[in-house]
């Protein structure tokens, strides 16, 4: 990240100051294969809508099941058929503390209310319509490819972004924004992003000699 402003100034006042940086695909993905603790399978698809130079990114992960399921007695009928076919996924506890902040309202009404929530020409500038809409609602829960042994979901790449950005111990984070998406799937998307920290002042008033007031030296003038 670079700092576009200097805080100090010849008024020894501080200024807002600007963040900014850019960010890949690769180093989101390794984030969080990071903070799960294994390998993980990962890609991310650009959307595209009306705005040039925004768009919304689609984060699809899978996770082997040795790596994020609870263990299960697979010689037991009725625990295979949950793990295989149930709606439920049991993921472990450490994976789903990871996943939690990163996933998408897991009740579809509510998610659906979160969409509602934005308006309609924003979500077409951002391409966050039709199929892809679609696309997102279905995949945001978790499910089971008993195939092939492994765990698929979209996770929200927007949220991840943030939490690379702004330190949790920081007691003026700012504000956090993407202002540019560039790229695609064959060339790697990355994105430049921003934190906006507002100034905090200290305005010290000096009193040269505490016996004498303002109103004392005032209340003698002619």
């Amino acid at each position: 990240m670079s700092a576009k402003n200097i805080m100090g100034t010849i008024g020894n006042v501080n200024l807002n100051r600007e963040d900014s940086g850019w960010i890949s695909a690769q180093e989101v993905a390794n984030h969080l294969a990071n903070k799960l603790g294994f390998p993980i399978m990962c890609d991310f698809k650009k959307f595209g809508g009306t705005s040039p130079l925004e768009s919304y990114v689609r984060m699809r992960v899978g996770m082997k099941d040795a790596d994020c399921l609870m263990p299960a007695d697979m010689n037991d009928v009725i625990s295979k058929l949950l793990r295989n076919y149930g709606k439920s996924i049991p993921l472990k506890e450490s994976v789903l503390n990871v996943l939690k902040p990163y996933m998408y309202p897991q009740d579809p009404q509510v998610l659906k209310q979160m969409i509602l929530n934005v308006p309609p020409q924003r979500l077409v500038e951002i391409g966050l319509c039709g199929d892809n809409l679609k696309d997102i609602i279905k995949h945001a829960i978790p499910f089971h490819d008993a195939q092939h042994n492994y765990v698929g979901l979209y996770l929200r790449p927007e949220v991840i972004l943030r939490e690379m950005c702004i330190d949790p111990a920081d007691d003026n984070p700012g504000t956090f924004q993407i202002d540019i998406t560039e790229g695609n799937n064959e060339r790697g998307i990355r994105w430049q992003v921003s934190i906006q920290k507002k100034a905090v002042n200290v305005n010290n008033v000096i009193t040269p000699d505490m016996t004498v007031t303002l109103d004392t030296i005032f209340n003698t003038a002619m």
